[in-house]
This record gives structure tokens, sequence and C-alpha cells, in this order.
């Protein structure tokens, strides 16, 4: 039973599902998370931002300015990747300060889904109050939920 309201709740949002440049009509940033080698989704990150047309839309998760999933912000960068750090509302953003991050070149987040809700329930004003961008992930395929 529980696979099956599962089931349902994954269907249902693919019927939600927007494209990249949705996200971006709704002045959100979308993002394919990548991993160090440059493997988003199964994906070459170099591919993806070809087949998109999109040249911003692949990132990695960084903890700090040094570990982004075990290579610096700036190794990153080298492989075309946007260096990101997720963050709360209130510029918390973990090991590393916000700052920081700027200062680093990490992009400091915050995750909403495809309708603009984000974590912690804040709003969109909020967090472009704060100076951080609204992002929402995406995938390979340029379908975000």
């Amino acid at each position: 039973m529980k696979k099956l309201v599962l089931g349902i709740l994954f269907f249902v949002s693919l019927l939600n599902a927007a494209s990249v440049v949705d996200i971006r009509k709704n002045q959100m940033t979308p993002l394919i998370k990548c991993d160090s080698s440059g493997i988003c989704d199964g994906k070459n990150a170099q591919d993806i931002r070809i087949s998109l047309g999109d040249h911003n839309v692949t990132a990695i998760v960084c903890k700090d300015e040094t570990n982004c999933g075990g290579i610096t912000a700036a190794e990153a960068r080298m492989k075309g990747l946007t260096p990101v750090v997720i963050c709360k509302v209130n510029q918390d953003c973990g090991n590393i300060s916000f700052g920081k991050a700027s200062i680093y070149g990490v992009k400091p987040v915050v995750p909403c889904n495809v309708s603009g809700r984000c974590n912690d329930g804040v709003n969109a004003i909020d967090v472009r109050i704060n100076q951080m961008t609204l992002i929402v992930f995406c995938t390979s395929g340029g379908e975000c939920i």
C-alpha cells in the first residue's frame, strides 16, 4: 500500500514538473546536481549544458570552500560546475559563513520547489532580501520538480 501511495505521489509530482525555462521565468535558478567528476544524474555535465542550452545549470553542492564533493570550489568551476552551498533564509549556511561563501565564489542558495515554496516555509522575498538565490533542483533531462 505504501509503495502504491508513493508511486501515485511521484506520478502527480511529474505532472507538476516544470522546465528549466519555466523556472527562469519565475525568477528562480534551475540547478542539476553533479558529482566531483562532472557526472550529473548519470550524464556528463558538458553534454547537459549543451543539450539544455544553458551553461549555468550544472552545480555541485559544497560543505565549505574546500569541500565540494572532494574538490575545491575553484576546481569545480574549472570543470564548469557552479559551486553552491545550501543555506537557510537567515544566512545560516552550515560549515561556511555566508560572507566567506561569497568571497570564495560559492553561491549561497535556498532550495525551493517549482511553485516557489522554499525550505523552512520561507517566501521568495525573504530569500532575495538576504542576498541569496532561489534554486530548484532539476533532472539531467531538464525537468524540475
